[in-house]
């Protein structure tokens, strides 16, 4: 047999499979359409004179099945109000309560912050914006690894030494040692 005569064949073969599974799921939807429609099977009862014919109950049951109202819940249920506004008198007191954990944790992170006073991300995110804008809050690093100072808080960095300027540095000090 020649490479074309078993292509032929093999196509032959794969068009009479798909044909006969396109049967079947015709079959198989008309019968799930008709066990819909009929009355006391859970199916929706029509008068007799609307009755449909299979394919406007197929048209149906499609329709039905992409309809927004099958998967919402019922109309009496009332929709939740979605977002909540804080007050000004809301946002202040949560910003004092920031503003004393950072004055007692200088350099803490926004994590550790929102961890030990329960602050939802929602209420932070606004609040902690205000305290760094309005001068209350003063920060150093970048996105996770943000630091959290009060302007009164010492910051990392150089230290002074009464009288004789600042510490050397490490890098100084090899400087100092190398020459």
């Amino acid at each position: 047999m020649s490479a074309t005569a078993l292509r032929a064949e093999i196509q032959n073969l794969v068009d009479t499979f798909v044909g006969e599974l396109e049967e079947l799921v015709r079959k198989a939807a008309l019968e799930t359409v008709t066990q819909l429609l009929q009355p006391g099977a859970g199916g929706v009862a029509l008068p007799s004179a609307k009755r449909r014919t299979a394919a406007e109950g197929l048209a149906a049951a499609r329709s039905a099945a992409r309809s927004p109202r099958a998967t919402k819940a019922p109309a009496k249920v009332a929709k939740s109000a979605g977002r909540v506004r804080r007050s000004a008198d809301q946002i202040e007191a949560a910003g004092e309560r920031i503003v004393r954990h950072v004055e007692a944790n200088p350099g803490v992170k926004a994590e550790e912050i929102r961890a030990a006073l329960s602050l939802p991300k929602n209420e932070w995110t606004l609040t902690v914006k205000r305290l760094v804008d309005g001068g209350k809050l003063t920060t150093k690093g970048e996105k996770r690894a943000t630091q959290y100072f009060t302007r009164a808080a010492p910051r990392f960095g150089v230290i002074r030494r009464p009288g004789r300027g600042p510490a050397p540095s490490v890098a100084g000090s090899a400087a100092d040692a190398a020459s």
